[in-house]
């Protein structure tokens, strides 16, 4: 959904046992390491939220919607259930202020919700010509496993 190489340089969160390895983010160093920056934080969001869902008992889901000023953005809802090892990754992005920018929203139980910028919309062209791509990679070049061509 994002472009994962805007927060390429950014530490990715390595889990053990359905918990951070690294539970006090010490490689993180101070809150301004890496370098702080807005965009790189929502690509980082929009990367390792739904990674912690799927390594941990959390939850989180991203939708499209929109900003107060009608611009489109997609919207990180970020459960942790309680669950310590999620709790510890809000606590990182509450010391950091270019990742809680991004926090519109939280509620008693551990829900939270992110703002992140949408990435531009790609041209319908190009989403086909990807689409065939893989079709093509994946059943040949029929497209279709052979049940029609174009």
């Amino acid at each position: 959904m994002a472009d994962e190489s805007i927060a390429a340089d950014w530490p990715e969160i390595e889990y053990e046992e359905c918990y951070p390895v690294d539970e006090d983010f010490v490689a993180w160093g101070n809150v301004t390491s890496p370098p702080l920056d807005i965009n790189k934080a929502g690509a980082w969001l929009l990367r390792e939220l739904p990674r912690a869902a799927e390594n941990m008992c959390c939850s989180c889901r991203v939708r499209k919607g929109r900003d107060l000023m009608g611009n489109p953005v997609l919207l990180i809802e970020f459960s942790t259930s309680g669950w310590s090892g999620a709790e510890s990754i809000i606590g990182l992005i509450n010391r950091r202020v270019d990742l809680r920018h991004h926090m519109l929203s939280w509620r008693r139980g551990g829900h939270y919700v992110f703002e992140v910028k949408a990435p531009p919309t790609r041209p319908i062209s190009e989403v086909r010509k990807q689409a065939w791509a893989t079709r093509r990679a994946k059943y040949g070049e029929c497209g279709h496993g052979g049940s029609y061509a174009r």
